[in-house]
């Protein structure tokens, strides 16, 4: 594989992490405004998942690059390593935001999820003193005006 061809999967990747990342980004926005419903989470689940697909394809080609590219460094000239190498770490810091955006959603999503079961145990809590202390059945009013 030349330098040519190798740039070129880099800057594939990094194009389907920064796809990737935006996405985060605009699911880690649509958490913080509330406006996230189970089918929004579930879109952006889909979404990801077909993205992590691309990666996965590029990342076929790739890994073996990255992986032995102390040997490889030798076949190509000082800039062509250079650049290649510039990408590769391009590529790292990328992938590193999106982990840390992804992150971040999942604390949040987490935190969520806590206060939706907090919201559940005080309703059920709140059905069961209903039951234990409210009327049973219509009764009869005690404060009538019976004096007429």
């Amino acid at each position: 594989m030349d330098a040519h061809q190798i740039l070129g999967l880099v800057e594939q990747q990094i194009g389907n992490y920064r796809e990737l990342l935006a996405v985060s980004v605009e699911q880690d926005e649509k958490a913080a405004e509330s406006d996230l419903s189970g089918d929004a989470l579930l879109a952006y689940a889909l979404r990801k998942s077909s993205l992590m697909n691309r990666i996965d394809e590029v990342e076929r080609d790739l890994a073996p690059v990255r992986e032995g590219w102390t040997d490889r460094r030798i076949g190509f000239s000082a800039d062509e390593g250079r650049r290649i190498e510039s990408s590769f770490a391009d590529l790292k810091a990328t992938l590193g935001r999106v982990i840390e955006v992804e992150e971040k959603n999942q604390a949040a999503l987490a935190g969520r999820m806590g206060m939706v079961q907090e919201s559940i145990a005080r309703t059920g809590r709140a059905n069961l003193i209903k039951k234990a202390y409210g009327r049973n059945g219509p009764g009869e009013n005690r404060f009538m005006d019976r004096s007429s």
